[in-house]
């Protein structure tokens, strides 16, 4: 009876096949990456211990101040040496225990590294011991001598550099520290490894000394000496003079392994939970298109059920065929779904660079098969338990899904109600708490809540809707008949796009929303896109500047150099301008290279420029500050309003402490004037009125051009064109930005770009990388919902058979049958549209709320109606490729045919 019910018409269980090979497919893909991502991160970390036997983590910080603290006098004075690299000195306790073979101190630094346009950030690391080194020297050699750098093979490829050129490098985030340093090796890594640069183990000037303060000791073992008696040794020896908690960590290969995992993945298994996040969409989606092909099956099939009854089989038999039926369909579909999605990704692997373990493709292919079948069990079994109330002489009728007045349609009422006011005040709670943790699953069961509400509120859009045309064209008006015939199907057709539509519209809302309010704060924080300085630019410099792809415009600004509360002497003077050719300017916050960071946070507020020359104290030296002379010309290039000081005024940024009070002393120097009595150069004092607000840059004063050059004329200090401000066009993408500051960087020695441009460039990336992410992990839900129109019109024709033969016989054409049908199915496109889109604005807003009010600062709900039009274009599109093979079917039935009671 199995056998023959399936090859009867196998064309009823289409839908549903497909709807499960999609679904398992895409539990197999997303599995599978997110476990060979694992995977690949794990050999990433473990790459350093190539050659280790274990590992000792060593606080720096911890060890100092303990030490210092041991020293205190009574008075809290120390008269104690400064404890100088106290992991340094325990690497070297530990390369003398007995059992041990070599021991390196391991600490990183981010490392930038230029060249021609092309940017390029590594984990930069002091050559170690041979013995423990996990790079494998390929061309060149290792860095002995400052200004000297290795960089893997990867990295040189991408700048497109060899052994013995010379590249611009510096730690991440101060581009006016880089020097010209020259690669003298290029080495191989892993092929899953981060980029690595190697500098030498002592002379490193250029990268000054921000690495690590938490450095890994890594320690090789004497062969015959295990790894867990290795560490043993390691916690047995006397490594510190002082006891001091916490200060060091002993793990084993394995166990800094999976640390530094679960560091990277905050310990919460992430990677997984967002592939099983997209997964479960992709599976409630295709468990509609199930449930609705089985429901509709056992309607359709009543007449055979109660011949079956009436001859003696039973309600127990009846419902064991059903789901017997499922069972087939559901292990044949769920096997072709794992073996293509297992195929797929052995597929992907490769492209995306993943290096997976053997379980990272056979677990998902096993749980994938089991889901599959489950989950059509689960959604075949209402359809099979109400196929056994067939009476035996029940007669062949349309039955409608549970509607709104049934008990089970009154009991889903009550639980969208229940679930729908939970979510609003886990919601409300979570805004008011400021608390995500609370947001978040109230925005989820709000979703959930609307959802199943929505099904009672289709019927009453599909009348409104339809009411527009419905007398105007005999095609559209029985095609709102019959999208209104069987309003629980059409409902549960449009809650499956609901669902793939309200999740695209919040994503991409809230991405723009995210969008437009950081903008607004970035501007405000930084208006000026970007600012050239530490060189004099001539005005052929300038127009070079004007004519850069992505410029709008350039306007120079004078600058002169000025001290802050004391007057430098000579000897002063030339500790803070070795070169003798004027102080190189420092910008914090150069550009970078888009990468993707963990999260975008809103950049606080720069802290003022260090002006203290190597070990120097701020007290001993005198503060530098560049001054400009804006115009209104360059004031205007600012995308939000600068202040702009009066005479006697000078702007600065807000939360700069450049002096006490409101007013503060500048000293310009007089160039070739003599010096003072007491040793300090000749200066012209100038005292101005703080105006503290939005501004230009951080660092910097500034007057009005007509000030500065007053003051320059009258007091015969010096002014040079060594800046220039530069708006941009607001479509820049990353990679013509860091062209364009390599561009004008390469015009003179010496010359900084900086400009809240890089962050708003870098940002964009961000949220424009997460949007298309999640955009393609939402694909399979979308494409499930897409089937299950298809499904619902398919089984429609099915079941209207008859009548289809009668509109025929009457004279309805075969375009006319395929206008109905298509109209059918953009009804139910535009009922779901509707729908997706305010539960996704809504659920973009609370997400921005909720946000809003975790970040501290003000984020606004942004419409981007050209993709809210597009998303109902395409709704629209789909749905109409949807109607074309139930629409053809319905066409090319003979009206006699059809209208034969089979």
């Amino acid at each position: 009876m199995l056998v023959a019910q399936l090859r009867s018409k196998p064309s009823r269980l289409l839908a549903t096949t497909i709807a499960v090979i999609v679904a398992v497919a895409f539990v197999v893909v997303t599995l599978s990456l997110g476990g060979a991502f694992t995977s690949t991160m794990r050999q990433a970390f473990a790459e350093i211990l190539t050659n280790a036997n274990g590992q000792v983590t060593c606080h720096t910080n911890t060890i100092t101040s303990a030490y210092l603290e041991k020293n205190l006098d009574a008075n809290g004075d120390t008269d104690a040496p400064e404890v100088k690299d106290p992991c340094g000195q325990v690497r070297d306790k530990i390369a003398e225990i007995d059992g041990v073979a070599a021991a390196g101190l391991v600490q990183n630094i981010a490392v930038e590294a230029r060249k021609s346009g092309e940017i390029a950030h590594m984990q930069g690391f002091r050559l170690i011991d041979p013995a423990l080194r996990w790079q494998e020297i390929d061309r060149g050699g290792w860095p002995e001598a400052n200004n000297q750098i290795a960089i893997d093979a990867a990295t040189a490829e991408q700048l497109g550099v060899d052994v013995g050129d010379e590249v611009d490098a510096g730690p991440i985030g101060h581009q006016n520290d880089s020097a010209r340093v020259t690669v003298v090796g290029v080495f191989k890594t892993g092929r899953f490894s981060f980029p690595q640069a190697v500098v030498p183990a002592e002379k490193q000037t250029w990268l000054g000394s921000p690495f690590d303060e938490v450095a890994r000791i890594i320690v090789k073992a004497d062969s015959g000496v295990s790894d867990g008696q290795l560490i043993e040794r390691l916690k047995d020896a006397d490594l510190l003079t002082l006891e001091v908690p916490d200060a060091l960590e002993f793990k084993t290969v394995n166990e800094s392994v999976e640390d530094e995992l679960a560091q990277f993945t905050n310990g919460s298994g992430i990677i997984t939970a967002v592939a099983s996040v997209f997964s479960l969409i992709a599976a409630v989606v295709a468990g509609i298109v199930i449930t609705l092909t089985f429901q509709v099956l056992v309607v359709q099939r009543t007449r055979e059920l109660a011949l079956l009854r009436c001859i003696g089989a039973e309600g127990g038999q009846v419902r064991r065929l059903v789901l017997a039926e499922a069972l087939v369909v559901g292990a044949v579909a769920s096997a072709i779904g794992a073996v293509l999605g297992g195929g797929l990704v052995l597929w992907l692997f490769p492209m995306l660079q993943l290096r997976p373990a053997v379980s990272d493709t056979i677990t998902p292919m096993i749980a994938g098969l089991i889901v599959g079948i489950i989950l059509t069990l689960i959604c075949a079994f209402g359809p099979a338990r109400r196929a056994t109330r067939v009476a035996p002489l029940a007669a062949l009728r349309p039955a409608d899904l549970a509607p709104v007045r049934s008990k089970r349609g009154i009991v889903r009422l009550i639980m969208g109600l229940l679930i729908t006011g939970a979510g609003v005040a886990a919601l409300v709670l979570g805004i008011r708490r400021e608390s995500l943790l609370l947001a978040m699953p109230g925005g989820m069961a709000i979703f959930i809540g609307a959802i199943i509400l929505y099904a009672f509120i289709v019927p009453g859009l599909l009348k409104a809707i339809s009411a527009v045309w419905a007398k105007r064209w005999a095609p559209s008006e029985l095609a709102a008949a019959n999208a209104s015939r069987n309003p629980g199907r059409t409902a549960a057709t449009a809650s499956a796009l609901v669902v793939g539509i309200g999740l695209v519209v919040t994503v991409v809302t809230g991405r723009y929303s995210m969008e437009h309010s950081l903008t607004s704060i970035l501007e405000d924080r930084r208006p000026i896109d970007l600012i050239a300085q530490g060189a004099e630019f001539t005005d052929e410099q300038l127009q070079t500047i004007r004519g850069l792809e992505g410029v709008v415009s350039a306007e120079p600004v004078q600058v002169a150099q000025a001290y802050v509360g004391t007057v430098p002497t000579a000897e002063q003077l030339a500790a803070l301008n070795p070169g003798g050719e004027g102080e190189k300017p420092e910008t914090p916050a150069g550009p970078e290279a888009p990468e993707a960071p963990e999260a975008p946070q809103v950049p606080e507020p720069e802290s003022p420029p260090s002006t203290a020359a190597g070990e120097a104290s701020q007290e001993a030296m005198p503060q530098t500050v560049r001054v400009f002379g804006m115009t209104d010309e360059a004031l205007a290039l600012a995308r939000a309003k600068v202040v702009e000081p009066a005479t006697g005024e000078a702007g600065v940024r807000s939360h700069w402490e450049l002096s006490d009070t409101d007013r503060v002393t500048l000293h310009f120097p007089v160039p070739d004037a003599a010096p003072n009595a007491d040793g300090t150069i000749a200066t012209a004092a100038r005292d101005l009125t703080l105006v503290e607000g939005r501004g230009p840059a951080s660092g910097i004063a500034w007057l009005t051009a007509d000030d500065l050059a007053t003051l320059a004329k009258d007091s015969s200090i010096e002014t040079k064109p060594g800046a220039v401000i530069v708006r941009l066009a607001d479509d820049m993408t990353s990679k013509q930005l860091n062209a364009l500051s390599s561009d004008i960087r390469a015009m003179a020695e010496g010359i900084a770009v900086d400009g809240g441009a890089f962050d708003r460039v870098r940002f964009m990336l961000i949220l424009d990388t997460m949007m298309y992410v999640i955009l393609g992990l939402l694909g399979a839900a979308i494409a499930i919902a897409i089937i299950g129109v298809s499904n619902t019109l398919a089984l429609s024709v099915l079941e209207r058979r008859q009548e289809s033969g009668l509109l025929r016989a009457l004279g309805f054409t075969r375009g006319q049958m395929r206008a109905m049908l298509a109209i059918e199915a953009a009804l139910i496109a535009i009922v779901a549209a509707l729908g997706g889109i305010a539960l996704g604005v809504f659920e973009a807003w609370a997400g921005v709320r909720a946000l809003s009010a975790q970040l501290g600062f003000d984020l606004s709900l942004w419409l981007p109606w050209g993709w809210l039009a597009g998303i109902v274009g395409v709704a629209l599109a789909a749905a109409l490729i949807a109607s074309v093979l139930p629409a053809r079917t319905a066409a090319k039935t003979s009206p006699i045919e059809a209208m034969v009671n089979d």
